[in-house]
């Protein structure tokens, strides 16, 4: 749901992040940079823009695997201090903030894993206990705070699997009955624990699975109700307890994953909804039970992880929101369920992991925070609903495999080509991105293994030359394409694993080296074209890995370096010639995995930096500013420690003091000074959390401040300014209001990394607003960082109609709301008969896309479409046909 005006706030909120722990690492990260849930395995640079391809299918921020989010319109909230490592369980402290679980390593500064007390600034409590295993369950009852999961040590104390601390000193409590194996659920009912999961012996009586334990002593009771499997969930009302699994019989009675059980006897309910397979989460409300699993049959019928069942007899309702995989959280909030999982589809609507769904309908709205990564838990409170799991970011957008990230902001653009396929190659020229991979369609169109795509609209232009096999390196030289690879033929002509393309016409030219393996570096200079990769002949001449051609006719030259072991990576400077690889020996001497070549004999100079490591291998280079950077996986670089990214000078060889230190495999690197871009498979860089893409300084320099992140979404101006001063400066925000003077909204305060964050709400929709920071030093003032607004226009009463129009299968209606007032859509057909109506003025003020109608449920036919709201009306027409 969108954000609603903000007319009548009047707060300039300041929120301040921060920082992680430090280090030699962590003035190199540009923090603001987005990342991406899997690998980055080509980027190129054009026009201020970061084009990059991989296996991703998700770009945004950083935001750690512990998020608010608001319920309007899915935004991360507060986001001040970042958790890393998967959140599995969340309960409300009752102050705004949160109690979370799961298997984390870091959460804030210092440092707390598995456990911890998110405040509702965003903060983490002081609180801090040691515990050394997984939290998978958190209860909250008065002033206890009970856990459970798989630790056997809490602040040095024996804790076998529970354990419970007082919620106003945080003192670990005497509580201490011990379980033997694995607690996944907790619920508290009067004076008893209820305690779920896979253990054989709990309180050390042999109760498999579900007990009851007292609150104060942890005694098993005698509340027994004896499942023959695990159970993952809990919940208690009134005079019922749900228990939901994986067992088949419970309580005495034969039921499937899910039960209802007496609280004082434990035996089964007649209530029962035997699923197919697992229930890891339920919510219930009312005459409904909400339940979330691996299930596809339960209640009675057909339900794909996902189901509303009737709290009296335990059959399935109509209601049916058909998720496309597991969910494993719900939490009920008025009139919505959400549900987090494993899910991309859910309620009618492509949704990554986290969805609202209605309880009327089943279908889902539009609060799309779109994670990266399954969730596991969620919680509610007023205006919040927290989202934990193993997402690293939430709030970010789909893109499947090309993506371009703002050099100013850091942040993915609307450039979208859609790739169906991972992308191992990029090259850009003038307004064009060529990409290769494996994918076989970009933007929608059949495009086998190589395309050229808009670098502006993202839209593939028709070049296609069609390669039989995967593109794993491209390099433009005017009208011209040199594309390396896996494959036999391009354009239906034999050209084995290298080709020369027309950029115009896509046509293979005659240029025909045909070496006899792979190729995936090229590299020139002048008129000579290094190539790269597996091969052992080329052009007719044996060649190891490595070979120089002449860029008219594909000859090869005498140049003839004869490597042991594979070439990833080539980049010249001049009368050198860099090699990267997986290599022992190069030019004639041992050479482990970099070397310099010399450009006219083919020798390896005395250049040699000594890359090692397990397996180790160089995959990325670039050479700027006298050094050569590089990146792949190693361990050292001469006698330096550098783990799989370095920087040596490019004369001696001798390793610098840039040490990023990703924590796995880099296999892009690309520049734009002052920055160094670094792509591959790797979830932290240094001492901090950052998935897959990296922005460093390729200095330890101070920068001017500057924008990195502005933001302008209805009610509200979000900016970001990054800044290196004197330790004793300070910083003032002003604010222009259109063609007034400059004004001071007070202090604000850079982090210890050097950043500043504001949100502005004292706006008002369609006006111009301009920002800027006077930083005092010395008792003069500079002002810097300015930068120019315009917020969008307050939305209008409007009815746009059915998208597409005419519609196959559902019916999905466009249109806007001014405000929250009551608003009703209706579908009549021509005899004026209302076929379908639904309230949606809840939805409030902005642009909304409503489903009023599943697939199949009208017939094909003309319908006219109904919006009104008081006094206001608006119709349109909409066609469905036969899908």
């Amino acid at each position: 749901m969108p954000m609603r005006p903000a007319l009548l706030r009047t707060a300039l909120t300041l929120v301040l992040l921060a920082a992680w722990a430090s280090g030699s690492h962590a003035q190199l990260i540009e923090r603001g940079f987005d990342i991406t849930d899997q690998s980055v395995n080509a980027t190129a640079i054009a026009a201020g823009t970061l084009y990059m391809g991989g296996n991703f299918t998700h770009v945004g921020p950083f935001t750690g695997s512990a998020v608010m989010l608001d319920t309007l319109a899915g935004l991360p909230l507060a986001i001040a201090q970042r958790v890393s490592g998967p959140v599995m369980a969340a309960q409300p402290d009752g102050a705004g903030g949160w109690y979370i679980g799961g298997a984390f390593t870091v959460a804030g500064t210092p440092a707390r894993a598995n456990l911890a007390h998110l405040l509702a600034s965003g903060q983490f409590a002081a609180w801090a206990p040691v515990v050394d295993g997984a939290v998978l369950a958190i209860a909250v009852a008065g002033s206890r705070l009970f856990i459970g999961g798989d630790f056997a040590s809490v602040s040095g104390s024996s804790r076998q699997r529970l354990a419970a601390f007082d919620v106003a000193s945080g003192q670990l409590a005497s509580w201490n009955p011990g379980a033997d194996r694995s607690v996944r659920s907790l619920a508290v009912r009067d004076t008893m624990v209820l305690v779920g999961g896979e253990y054989f012996v709990i309180s050390g009586v042999p109760v498999r699975y579900l007990a009851a334990l007292g609150v104060w002593g942890g005694a098993a009771t005698s509340w027994r109700p004896h499942p023959d499997g695990p159970v993952y969930a809990l919940a208690v009302r009134a005079s019922r307890v749900y228990a939901a699994g994986a067992f088949t019989t419970i309580g005495g009675q034969p039921r499937v994953s899910i039960a209802v059980l007496d609280t004082l006897t434990g035996l089964a309910t007649s209530w029962r909804a035997d699923a197919n397979d697992a229930v890891y989460a339920l919510a219930t409300a009312g005459g409904t039970v909400y339940a979330g699993g691996s299930f596809r049959t339960i209640g009675g019928q057909t339900r794909n992880f996902i189901a509303a069942l009737d709290s009296a007899t335990g059959a399935a309702t109509a209601w049916d929101p058909n998720a496309d995989n597991e969910v494993s959280a719900l939490l009920l909030r008025g009139e919505r369920l959400y549900a987090g999982g494993a899910f991309r589809n859910i309620g009618g609507q492509p949704r990554n992991f986290i969805a609202a769904i209605d309880v009327a309908d089943g279908l889902a709205g539009g609060w799309d925070p779109n994670a990266d990564a399954p969730v596991f838990a969620l919680s509610g409170r007023d205006g919040a609903v927290f989202a934990g799991g193993r997402y690293a970011s939430i709030g970010g957008k789909t893109r499947n495999h090309l993506a371009a990230i703002d050099l100013a902001t850091g942040h993915v653009t609307d450039w979208n080509p859609n790739a169906s396929e991972s992308v191992h190659a990029l090259a850009a020229s003038g307004n064009t991105i060529y990409a290769g991979g494996v994918f076989d369609h970009v933007g929608g169109q059949p495009r086998s293994h190589i395309a050229a795509i808009d670098a502006e609209s993202g839209v593939p232009f028709a070049w296609n030359p069609d390669a039989n096999n995967v593109v794993a390196t491209l390099f433009t030289v005017g009208p011209t394409i040199y594309a390396g690879g896996s494959f036999t033929t391009v354009g239906g002509v034999s050209r084995s694993y290298l080709a020369a393309i027309d950029s115009v016409t896509g046509g293979v030219s005659p240029w025909a080296p045909q070496p006899d393996n792979v190729i995936v570096a090229l590299a020139l200079e002048g008129n000579t074209l290094y190539v790269g990769g597996g091969f052992t002949t080329i052009g007719g001449q044996p060649r190891n890995r490595i070979a120089a051609l002449d860029l008219v006719d594909g000859t090869v030259t005498a140049w003839d370096p004869n490597t042991a072991g594979f070439i990833y990576c080539i980049a010249t400077n001049g009368p050198v010639v860099y090699a990267g690889g997986a290599f022992t020996g190069i030019g004639g001497q041992p050479r482990s995995c970099l070397a310099a070549l010399d450009a006219a004999t083919g020798l390896a100079t005395a250049w040699d930096p000594n890359v090692t490591g397990a397996s180790a291998n160089v995959k990325a280079m670039l050479v700027r500013d006298g050094a050569v950077y590089f990146g792949g996986s190693f361990a050292a670089v001469g006698n330096a420690t550098r783990l799989n990214l370095a920087a040596v000078d490019a004369a001696s060889g001798a390793t610098t003091a840039w040490d990023p230190a990703p924590n796995r495999s880099i296999f892009t690197l690309a520049a734009q000074p002052p920055q160094v871009y670094a792509g591959g498979v790797f979830d932290s860089v240094g001492a901090e959390p950052r998935a897959n893409l990296v922005a460093l300084g390729d200095r330890f320099t101070a920068a001017t401040l500057s924008v990195v992140s502005t933001e302008v979404r209805e009610g509200q101006v979000r900016l970001a300014w990054y800044c290196h001063a004197d330790p004793g400066a300070s910083f003032t925000l002003y604010r222009c209001e259109g063609s007034g003077g400059w004004r001071s909204m007070g202090a604000v305060f850079a982090n210890e990394t050097g950043l500043i964050e504001a949100v502005d709400t004292r706006v008002i929709a369609g006006a111009r607003y301009g920002y800027r920071i006077g930083v005092t030093s010395g008792g003069d003032e500079q002002t810097m960082g300015e930068t120019w607004l315009t917020l969008p226009l307050a939305a209008r009463f409007k009815l746009e109609g059915a998208r597409p129009n005419p519609s196959r299968g559902a019916l999905d209606i466009a249109f806007a709301l001014p405000d929250a007032a009551p608003a009703r859509l209706e579908v009549l057909d021509l005899a004026g008969r209302r076929v379908s109506s639904r309230e949606v003025g809840a939805w409030g003020a902005g642009s909304h896309v409503v489903r009023v109608a599943a697939a199949g449920a009208l017939a094909p036919g003309v319908y006219f479409l109904r919006l009104g709201r008081g006094g206001e009306s608006a119709t349109r027409r909409c066609v469905v046909v036969q899908d």
